[in-house]
Order: C-alpha cells, then sequence, then structure tokens
C-alpha cells in the first residue's frame, strides 16, 4: 500500500469510492474535488481540421478567343461561327489538363456588315500561375459568346479550373500544461495521459477549441 492510499484509507475507512469521468467540449476550469489528490487519466483531444479539396478559379485573362465585330461596307459579311473556336478551347482544355501551365489564345475579327469576311488570328500564350486539378479544366462561354451558332456580336470562350487547397489540422487542446493535437483535414484521435497529481480544491484551467474535448477521470 502506497502513503496516498494509506491516507486514502485512513479518511474514508471502508467507504467505497466512485470512480467519474468528467468531459469539456468548451474551454474552462475544472476544480478537483476536496476529497480527490490524483486523476486515473487525462484524455483529450484538439479540434477538427478541414479537408483538402479544390475551388474553381476563372482568369479573367484567360481568354481563350476573342471576338471583335467591326462595321463596315461591302459586298460580302463576316460568315464566322462559335463552332470554329470550339477546337481553340478544346486544345487549351487539353493543354491544362494534362499538366501544362500555358496554353495558346486566339482571337477572330470579322465585319458586321457586308464587306470583308473574317480572319482568325493568332493570339497570346497564356500561363496560369496557380495549380490545376488534371482533368478539371472545362471551357465556359462569356459575354455573348455561345457553343455554336453565328458569330454577330463580341464574346469570348474563358477557361476555369480547380486549383487545390490542402487539408489543415485543428487547433490543440490543453490541459495540465499538455497538448492535444488537432486533427489533420477531419476530426482528431484521442490521447490518453495516466495518473497524475491534483491540489484538493484547486482549479485547472483548460482549452478546448470547437470539435475537441478533455476528460478527467478521478475517484470521488
Amino acid at each position: 500500500m502506497t502513503p496516498i492510499d494509506a491516507q486514502r484509507a485512513l479518511f474514508y475507512g471502508k467507504r467505497s469510492r466512485t470512480l467519474v469521468t468528467q468531459t469539456f467540449t468548451s474551454s474552462g476550469t475544472w476544480y478537483a474535488p476536496l476529497t480527490t489528490t490524483r486523476l486515473e487519466s487525462l484524455t483529450g483531444k484538439g479540434g477538427d481540421g478541414v479537408p483538402g479539396g479544390g475551388s474553381y478559379r476563372t482568369d479573367p485573362n484567360s481568354i481563350v478567343a476573342i471576338v471583335q465585330t467591326t462595321s463596315g461596307s461591302g459586298p460580302t459579311a463576316g460568315i464566322a461561327r462559335w463552332e470554329q473556336l470550339a477546337p481553340y478551347a478544346n486544345a487549351a482544355v487539353n493543354a491544362l489538363n494534362a499538366g501544362n501551365s500555358t496554353y495558346s489564345g486566339v482571337a477572330i475579327s470579322q465585319w458586321t456588315t457586308p464587306g470583308f469576311s473574317y480572319g482568325i488570328y493568332p493570339g497570346t500564350v497564356i500561363t496560369v500561375t496557380e495549380p490545376v486539378i488534371p482533368g478539371s479544366a472545362v471551357w465556359t462561354a462569356s459575354g455573348s459568346a455561345s457553343s455554336s451558332g453565328p458569330i454577330s456580336s463580341n464574346g469570348g470562350l474563358t477557361l476555369r479550373w480547380e486549383t487545390p487547397y490542402p487539408a489543415t489540422t485543428g487547433q490543440a487542446t490543453v490541459a495540465f500544461g499538455i497538448s492535444f493535437p488537432g486533427g489533420l483535414g477531419g476530426g482528431a484521435n484521442p490521447v490518453v495521459y495516466g495518473a497524475m497529481g491534483v491540489s484538493p480544491g484547486y482549479g485547472y484551467a483548460f482549452t478546448v477549441p470547437p470539435g475537441g474535448s478533455i476528460s478527467f477521470t478521478y475517484y470521488f
């Protein structure tokens, strides 16, 4: 029998003691009962982390096709169609989905009234400066653009893609100077510490973030 057990026997005599567990899910103070001189265990876990994933980005400068219509006069009008631009848009999508960080843009210009036909001209090489999740790139019509039909006004085909963001780690729970780590990308696993002495009647502050917890187990 240890000295502590001997003191308990003298104090309580034949009285049985009850094992109690108190769990807290927010910050506060735990007060050791006047009859308690040690914790049997201290169990805690930190807060929840946020899972990693992706979020869509649309670069306003990432225009696959810029359409410029100009007034004019003459025997014929422009005859360009939106379908003619789809191959350029698809090439840009395929480039990003294959892991490339650049793609080529194109520009189209035509007269809106009889006089001149249209022309497709090389544009600029566009560089995407953020990572792209493979397979996430798509193209969409912007302005008055469409996926099909004659081109009669300004518009363009714009690229969109998902860029990844990493999982985050939740905040730690802290009690008795012990830090219980938060979860990476989700809930944390509980960590158990063994017996430790406490002062009867003394208050022990602890910090618990959202999703975390702390449990005090002792005999009362």
